[in-house]
């Protein structure tokens, strides 16, 4: 939902005007909604966690205020003091990794420290507090979603380059790793280079690059040594999240100050020449501010393209390479840079206004340097920057939030292809308020803001630069209601406006909880999604490379859609289609011209090559072929052959063929077009049920199975202009050139003279003519929409564009086991299908055989593995994932990703309350395999991590 200001309309130059009226709103949100905050008097509880069967103290064992939220971790000790609490009936919760959480009911006063000793069992934990799947506390066991929450003693045993790859493990998660540091993320499938199609949040703001729409997980201040945990939730959000909440939230969730006072230092390094350093400080101040600084620095040599020798890629012998899809890579980027550095800063400033109330100041940066995958091809970053501001209000029952994010490119660039520009910003304010009638009765109603206004310079959006702003506004309310102390109903309706597309969208959502036991629940939900165009797929402008020819590949947003000329008079040369093509022969660049050539303007062609070659060299040539022709005559045998003379008339038909951008080959199979429409927003529909419990105290099973659909579905960048050849001409001309001197009766008697037939001498002069000809596999021209034309004396281009599909329809199941089978010994497994992964035309009830959708994801995909954690301190783990092979079809990166198998090993040693250390192997088998079409193969990866914490508290 948009906010609206005196400043009249939100443009790039009325910026700070705006940000400044938004940030007043907040102000006056804080300090005059509730002005009690300021006044409450608090209460404090102490006490120790200890392990209920051996007395042993629990160090790090999370106490949190149920109510207030305000939360504190134990000590080496097992000790806690939790201060500032309201006074009144309350809950404290305490939960540790690998125990059964429990909460105890309390009545606290301003005058007293309750102390609170408490001792945990072992066993499975349901009682899991998460927020992102209402945005509202509640038990994962009661969230009407599917869900699994990573807690940080789980996030902290990866020695990983980035902190997603600790979410590798996940079920129903997608990531394909791109490089040394660099993922692509989704959930349940249709995943993509370049994607953001998974909301990443990082303490509720949205964590994606503004504008561009993606999710560039390397550049995030997410570090290991400063995540509370990871909250990841499976399926469509837009009811609570707004537009293109429709394939899953990633939410990243930090420790604050007051929780988690201390330092933090990590340092680990390995293979490919690895280091990374983290480090994490927070201190109370008094006991109403806080503040928290984190930092990171990492480089590497990034896994690498396997070379080939220059001469064969010049002469486009890729398959003679010892890698022919690296060789193509190789043909198109060039050498790409290896050398991988990085580093994020980050601070949090906090205050305690009052009992349960908290503001939160925080911003960071992020700077990268490495290559990255996009759907206009391999993007060098070079100082691309990263960085964000955020300001957080929460109290019992509201919270508020304003944040901007901004991207900076640097001296980026496309290999192949042009400098990338990328200055663009976005501008988010979001409220929400939960009100309670009774004890049954719940009720969230919340409004958004969302302003985005990319900037590029003209180099990625091009000649849409001025008319690229994009505005949403949303609303919303969900209602939970207990029916009985065993079924809980959900309620939800959001009704967003995006003034591209101009339409107001509304987002449903029903979802109903029944829990038989209170160690089981069943749920049912239904889900109706929306996500609009982001500024690339509606204003995407840019040359993302130039082939060989000066032949340029230009990337292109499709918000007004895109037509293609057509001539019905083609139709009666021969043709097979009246699509209007644009010539790509010499002198006739951009030239209107049918799906195939006239044989006569070839044959004017071959003449004009015939005058020009002297008479002597002529005379020889024909004499080689066995015709022995006086030099004194060649001169009147060329006029003899003019086109004025000898009249060639006839029509080569062509065929279609779309180059696909990987293989550098041709796909053939097109024989027509359809005209690109406006991009519309994509609306999902998903009904789910699912299951999670506990069996035997010891092993907690979830299952969970989807049907889905999704209309107007926006693809990856697709080439939407295919080529022309003419296969047949060879042939073709030979047959229209000897009726031409059939007719001519003074040369076929000449001819004659010296033994040749009309047809002899049409094929003689195909073959002096010879490789100045189009070959079968040569493209004479390009069918382009008019909206890219450059016109009449211009080479043409090949056109990647942004296709809406039809109609998706497709279902699968997420099953997963977690096992306790000691108090040391954990084990895990989980599955996850889907019914297809790549809808052809007709799975997508289209008319044309080149609209085609892939997952870019398995079909199947299954992980296990498991953890050893001794009482001494010491720990190992291990774990498998097996990948079904896939298609994959994603801007410029076309091919099969094969099946693949990769175990990963860990081990590590608690040396002293402070001090740890780790070591981690990531395919340890060292399994040659690459996992996206366009990224280098991957190998081994073995790093060894250092950490040092110091307990503040």
């Amino acid at each position: 939902m948009r906010l609206s200001v005196s400043c009249q309309t939100f443009t790039k130059s009325r910026t700070m005007c705006t940000t400044r009226k938004i940030f007043g709103i907040v102000l006056f949100l804080l300090f005059f909604v509730s002005p009690s905050w300021v006044y409450a008097q608090s209460a404090s509880v102490t006490g120790v966690v200890t392990d209920a069967e051996t007395s042993l103290p629990l160090f790090g064992a999370n106490v949190v205020h149920v109510g207030s939220g305000q939360g504190t971790a134990t000590d080496e000790s097992g000790q806690y003091t939790l201060e500032g609490l309201p006074e009144g009936a309350g809950v404290i919760r305490i939960s540790y990794t690998g125990y059964r959480s429990v909460e105890i009911e309390v009545n606290l006063s301003g005058v007293e420290t309750q102390t609170l000793d408490v001792g945990l069992v072992s066993g499975v934990d349901l009682e899991q507090i998460q927020v992102t799947a209402g945005r509202r506390q509640e038990k994962v066991l009661d969230a009407p979603a599917s869900i699994d929450v990573i807690l940080a003693q789980d996030l902290a045993r990866a020695v990983v380059p980035s902190t997603v790859m600790s979410l590798r493990a996940v079920t129903g998660l997608d990531m394909a790793q791109t490089g040394i540091d660099r993922n692509e993320v989704v959930l349940r499938g249709f995943s993509n280079v370049f994607s953001g199609a998974t909301l990443v949040l990082t303490d509720y703001r949205d964590a994606g690059s503004p504008a561009i729409g993606v999710n560039l997980h390397t550049l995030m201040p997410n570090i290991s040594v400063d995540l509370d945990r990871v909250e990841v939730v499976r399926g469509p959000g837009s009811a609570l999240y707004g537009a293109g909440v429709d394939a899953g939230v990633i939410h990243y969730i930090t420790k604050d100050a007051f929780t988690h006072p201390g330092a933090t230092v990590s340092v680990s390094g390995g293979e490919q020449s690895q280091m990374n350093v983290q480090a994490r400080v927070a201190r109370v101040l008094t006991d109403r501010i806080g503040v928290k600084v984190t930092g990171s620095y990492a480089t590497a040599e990034d896994f690498a393209l396997q070379s080939c020798d220059p001469s064969l890629l010049e002469a486009s012998k890729f398959d003679q390479c010892p890698d022919p899809d690296d060789a193509v890579q190789l043909f198109v980027d060039g050498e790409r840079d290896t050398e991988v550095n990085k580093y994020t800063v980050a601070g949090d400033l906090s205050f305690r206004l009052g009992t349960g109330t908290t503001l939160s100041l925080n911003g960071g940066i992020g700077v990268l340097k490495g290559a990255m995958l996009s759907g206009i091809g391999t993007i060098q970053g070079d100082n691309y920057r990263y960085s964000f501001a955020q300001a957080r209000l929460s109290s019992e029952n509201f919270f508020a939030q304003f944040f901007v994010n901004v991207n900076d490119s640097g001296d980026s660039y496309v290999y192949g292809g042009e400098p990338v520009t990328e200055h663009s910003r976005e501008y988010v304010m979001q409220a929400q308020y939960d009100m309670q009638f009774g004890a049954r009765q719940s009720l969230i109603v919340g409004v958004d803001f969302e302003l985005t206004r990319p900037d590029t310079k003209g180099t990625v959006l091009g000649r849409n630069e001025d008319n690229d702003n994009i505005d949403e506004y949303g609303v919303y309310a969900q209602s939970t209601t207990t029916i009985t102390n065993r079924v809980e109903l959900t309620l939800a309706l959001r009704g967003d406006y995006n003034d591209v597309v101009d339409k107001v969208q509304a987002s449903p959502r029903v979802g109903l909880v029944v829990k038989p036991t209170p160690n089981s629940s069943f749920r049912a939900t239904y889900n109706r999604s929306f996500s609009s165009p982001s500024a690339t797929n509606n204003w995407l402008d840019i040359v993302a490379a130039v082939l060989p020819g000066n032949l340029k590949v230009r990337g292109r947003g499709a918000a007004t859609g895109f037509t293609y000329e057509r001539n019905p008079d083609y139709l009666a040369l021969g043709a097979s289609t009246d699509l209007v093509a644009s010539s790509l022969l010499p002198g006739a660049e951009g030239a209107p011209t049918p799906v195939g050539i006239s044989t006569g303007v070839v044959y004017g062609l071959m003449y004009q090559g015939l005058v020009a070659i002297p008479d002597e060299d002529l005379a020889q040539m024909l004499a080689n072929a066995g015709l022995n022709v006086p030099i004194q005559l060649v001169s009147a045998l060329k006029d003899a052959f003019s086109p004025t003379s000898t009249v060639v008339e006839g029509f080569s038909p062509g065929v279609l063929g779309a180059l696909n951008l990987s293989t550098l080959s041709i796909d053939f199979g097109l024989t027509d077009l359809e005209d690109v429409d406006p991009l519309q927003q994509t609306i999902s529909q998903a009904f789910e049920v699912g299951y999670k419990g506990i069996i035997g105290e010891k092993v907690l099973f979830a299952a969970d199975v989807y049907y889905a659909t999704k209309k107007n579905f926006i693809g990856s960048l697709q080439v939407r202009t295919p080529l022309v050849l003419v296969p047949t001409l060879a042939q073709d001309l030979v047959r229209d050139i000897s009726t031409g001197i059939a007719n001519n009766s003074t040369l076929a008697g000449a001819l004659g003279l010296f033994g040749l037939t009309a047809e002899q001498a049409a094929q003689l002069l195909v073959d002096v003519a010879g490789s100045q000809l189009p070959n079968p596999s040569t493209p004479i021209a390009i069918v382009q929409p008019r909206e890219n034309n450059p016109g009449v004396g211009q080479v043409p281009e090949i056109m990647l564009a942004y296709p809406n599909f039809g109609n998706i329809q497709y279902y699968g199941a997420d099953v997963s086991l977690q096992v306790l089978a000691t108090r040391a010994l954990s084990l895990f497994g989980n599955l996850s299908w889907v019914s297809d992964d790549f809808f052809d035309h007709t799975e997508l009830n289209e008319d044309h055989e080149d609209q085609v959708l892939a997952l870019n994801a398995p079909s199947l995909k299954f992980k296990f593995g498991g953890q050893y954690e001794h009482r001494s301190g010491f720990s190992v783990n291990a774990s498998g994932r097996y990948i079904k092979g896939f298609r994959m079809l994603s801007g410029p990166y076309d091919g099969d990703v094969p099946s693949y198998f990769v175990v990963d090993l860990g081990a590590g040693y608690e040396i002293n309350p402070t001090l740890r250390v780790d070591l981690g192997i990531n395919n340890a088998a060292n399994s040659d395999h690459r996992e996206f079409v366009g990224a280098p193969r991957l190998g081994r990866l073995a790093s060894a991590r250092l950490t040092y914490t110091a307990d503040w508290r």
